[in-house]
């Protein structure tokens, strides 16, 4: 599970960062953490079960946090007012991934096959991306959001042209592609396959390296565009030259596989999870990632599947019109194709 978080914009008094754990059991649970006063460590939160079995995916976006399970729906909450807003119902597989583009769009890739695209605040469903055949495993998002990649079962990699909400560009893949990340700047993206990564360039589509990993691959998080960070079912975070390929650095602490990864830019934090059931932050050092090294954990009491980093909301994502348009021609609009649930219940805090 991947995905970045740029604070280098962030006001001052935007100091408190909210880590929330995914787990097994259906519980989300969230660890506060203060960057201007780190030795209060990481602090718990709230505790909440979102899902009656396993959480698939967390994701964030100004205050608003999307967590999909293997029941097929989508919780969303509002961090800002500490309550559960809804619950978005229209895929028939589960939440394999979930990503926010800026504060406008909410994308949602299935087991169905399928890609949902969901505008935030209103949460109005906008858009179904067909084409894969099987499992979508992930989606991302270009920078400039024009653009998104996605893996699937059907080992084949999709480029969507989100200006028009079409298949732009179909690649066979050899293996399985189960992870798909863009870079920071979007000139290169990365595909992580069971035990190996590829970086590929979007100039001339040439492949720049491959980062051999030995195991199953879990997560994956650029730290800037030639270092990448892995998790795997080694104990261990791997950091790569996504440039040649060779391994950089290793981190150590965590005593099981390492299921999730987070990076928090501009303030250099890494945040994992680990099946040895903790939450773990660490201090990097972008320029010389050999330097980087464990500050803070906790435990989390259950078995963590991902995390996402939610940053102090001081506006709502309904605030802002989109700045994206989405062609909406084709969409299915039955009522119960589209419903949002409302419920309005508090976050149990802890």
């Amino acid at each position: 599970m991947t995905s970045r978080l740029n604070n280098r914009n962030l006001p001052n008094k935007m100091v408190e960062v909210e880590v929330v754990v995914g787990t097994y059991e259906g519980v989300i649970r969230g660890y506060k953490f203060d960057l201007l006063n780190r030795e209060k460590g990481l602090t718990a939160s709230f505790s909440e079960q979102s899902h009656a079995s396993i959480v698939k995916s967390v994701a964030c976006s100004g205050s608003h946090l999307a967590v999909g399970g293997y029941d097929n729906t989508i919780k969303i909450f509002n961090m800002k007012k500490r309550i559960e807003v809804g619950t978005l119902v229209r895929h028939n597989g589960t939440i394999s991934w979930l990503t926010f583009h800026k504060d406008t769009h909410l994308f949602s890739a299935s087991e169905d096959g399928t890609i949902g695209i969901w505008e935030v605040g209103t949460w109005e469903y906008l858009k179904t991306l067909r084409g894969h055949k099987s499992n979508v495993n992930c989606f991302s998002v270009h920078p400039s959001g024009k653009l998104a990649l996605s893996v699937s079962k059907d080992r084949t990699l999709r480029t969507w042209n989100l200006l028009k909400a079409k298949i732009g560009l179909i690649s066979n893949l050899k293996e399985v592609g189960n992870l798909v990340t863009w870079n920071h700047t979007g000139s290169g993206y990365a595909i992580a396959f069971e035990t190996f990564v590829t970086i590929y360039n979007v100039e001339d589509g040439s492949t720049t390296s491959t980062l051999s990993v030995g195991k199953h691959i879990n997560t994956i998080v650029y730290i800037k565009d030639d270092v990448m960070a892995v998790g795997s079912e080694y104990n261990t975070i791997k950091f790569y030259s996504t440039l040649s390929g060779v391994c950089l650095h290793e981190l150590e602490g965590h005593t099981k596989r390492v299921k999730s990864l987070q990076v928090l830019l501009g303030d250099g934090y890494l945040f994992s999870v680990s099946s040895d059931e903790t939450l773990k932050v660490w201090k990097l050092n972008s320029e010389d990632v050999t330097s980087s090294s464990l500050i803070h954990e906790a435990s989390v009491s259950a078995w963590p599947v991902t995390l996402a980093v939610v940053p102090p909301a001081l506006l709502t994502s309904s605030d802002r019109k989109s700045k994206m348009k989405v062609d909406r021609s084709g969409v299915e609009s039955t009522e119960d194709e589209k419903r949002l649930v409302n419920k309005k219940v508090i976050i149990r805090q802890k």
